[in-house]
């Protein structure tokens, strides 16, 4: 059995610091996400981990 872990929105606002309006905005621009039904979104935090460090900008 495999232990992949789902974020909710709120994890991911306290984990990485993304409110519910930067979250809709990052899907927009292709934040791995999963729609369970209408007003539920979870994450894969596997996913995402890779997904923000693919998207470093170094200043």
């Amino acid at each position: 059995m495999s232990n992949i872990e789902f974020l909710t929105p709120k994890q991911v606002e306290q984990m990485y610091g993304l409110n519910p309006l930067q979250q809709f905005r990052a899907r927009s621009n292709g934040m791995p996400h999963y729609k369970i039904d209408v007003k539920t979104i979870r994450y894969k935090k596997t996913e995402l981990d890779h997904w923000f460090k693919s998207k470093k900008v170094i200043i």
